[in-house]
């Protein structure tokens, strides 16, 4: 056992700084550590009083000590982990390649460091961190020239802005991966200007960006050259001044449209006849499309293999009977 690989404690009940030294101490070749989302909740008023009872900065740093091949971490939701465990780990856990930090009390100042110091990052996801205390922050994001992992994610925008957001992204020109969720400030002009810093991103997806039209997808599709993937769920109607230009994109094979209660058949046939090799169409929750126009779109893009559809569409399997050589795999939620 103590040249186990991984290890996943995630939703244990009052893991402890003493738990997680004592797998350190039994299992000194663990690659990847999970130990996000404990059962149970504490407030900041709370820590230090309780820190007993949970995982620490000062657990993190004698772990980050001992298991020097570790590559992959998850410290999601313990209230006790700030800065000081990223720059731990970061400073002694020289092959890590992925970071989640979601909902810790972690700030610009410490992801900064992460990006900056962690020579193997692939991936740093932590998602409601917050502001420096201290604006001259010695590590801010946006001073991570030429660094930055492939993969960032952003779940709300809480004392963040396009400006930051753009900083970040100038800094980290190798990233193939970008979500972010409930982040109102972004907008589709101000989209137009992020995708000038994606030049490798393959997969974007943006949750909840009520901000955003239609027109967003176009604008990714056109000016993102990687781009394979597009989650747009949901955004709004797309304004009469916007003008789309339908010279077809061959690299996309992912769109997820789903629960756009606005998205129309006409819409989506522009959709088709713009992504013609699409492998996989999730149009869950668009009540306004007809069956008629999703099979019109199924024989524009001869690729798709999956499609994702609403309860009111699944009639549609009667109708795709024509398609039964292409083995189409549909799920209807």
């Amino acid at each position: 056992m103590r040249s186990l690989k991984i290890l996943r404690c995630c939703n244990f009940l009052s893991l402890r700084d003493r738990d997680i030294v004592a797998i350190a101490n039994s299992f000194s070749s663990l690659e990847e550590l999970d130990i996000s989302y404990p059962y149970y909740k504490l407030v900041s008023k709370a820590y230090p009083r309780l820190s007993k009872f949970m995982v620490t900065d000062a657990g993190i740093e004698t772990l980050s000590l001992k298991l020097l091949a570790l590559r992959k971490v998850d410290i999601s939701r313990n209230g006790g982990c700030s800065d000081r465990s990223l720059i731990a780990l970061s400073s002694n856990c020289v092959f890590l390649d992925e970071i989640r930090c979601t909902a810790c009390p972690v700030t610009g100042e410490g992801l900064g460091f992460v990006v900056l110091h962690s020579p193997n990052l692939m991936s740093l996801k932590a998602g409601d961190f917050f502001l420096s205390p201290d604006s001259s922050s010695r590590y801010p994001i946006g001073e991570a020239r030429n660094r930055g992992g492939d993969d960032l994610y952003r779940k709300e925008d809480d004392g963040f802005s396009l400006h930051g957001l753009s900083t970040f992204l100038c800094a980290c020109p190798s990233l193939k991966q970008l979500e972010l969720w409930y982040t109102y400030f972004v907008n589709d002009h101000s989209m137009r200007e992020l995708c000038r810093y994606l030049p490798n991103v393959v997969s974007i997806k943006l949750f909840r960006c009520e901000n955003l039209t239609h027109a967003t997808f176009y604008i990714i599709a056109k000016q993102s050259p990687m781009v394979s993937e597009i989650v747009l769920e949901p955004i709004g109607e797309i304004g009469d001044e916007f003008v789309m230009d339908l010279e077809s994109n061959d690299r996309i094979t992912s769109v997820d449209l789903s629960f756009n209660w606005c998205l129309t058949d006409e819409l989506l046939e522009k959709v088709g006849v713009f992504c013609p090799n699409l492998r996989t169409l999730n149009i869950r929750g668009c009540n306004l499309l007809t069956i008629e126009v999703i099979g019109e779109v199924l024989k524009v893009c001869s690729q798709i293999k999956h499609l994702t559809l609403g309860t009111k569409h699944r009639q549609l399997e009667i109708f795709l009977k024509e398609f039964n050589n292409r083995h189409i795999k549909v799920e209807c939620w």
